[in-house]
């Protein structure tokens, strides 16, 4: 059994984004990230503005950054806004706009995703 066969459908994925609690743009925020943008939960733990090409539409996960090491070579990489939902890139736009950083631990990004699917 793989990552593919745990994935939600479009329907559930809508259903865990209803389920955020918009007094915690935090919450959606994680969500997008990792359902939309195939983000892990130590990608999104560490995610910095300064990862974040506004003006190109990006979001860049470097090979290396204050700490903060990719878990494969393969995980630095560039995700363009193109290639993320409209709604994706508004929650990030409108988050980095305040926040310079999610600062949290990757168990903190687990236990946001299980609380919202609960």
């Amino acid at each position: 059994m793989g990552s593919r066969d745990d994935a939600l459908d479009e329907q559930e994925f809508e259903q865990l984004l209803d389920a955020c609690d918009p007094k915690k743009p935090r919450e959606r925020l994680v969500i997008l990230l990792a359902g939309d943008l195939g983000m892990r939960e130590g990608e999104i733990a560490h995610l910095r503005r300064s990862w974040i090409n506004f003006q190109r539409g990006q979001v860049i996960i470097p090979s290396k950054d204050e700490n903060w090491t990719p878990k494969t070579k393969w995980g630095a990489r560039t995700i363009p806004a193109m290639k993320m939902s409209p709604r994706a890139w508004d929650a990030i736009k409108a988050y980095f706009t305040t926040y310079e950083g999610m600062d949290a631990h990757r168990v903190t990004i687990y236990r946001t995703v299980d609380r919202v699917a609960s």
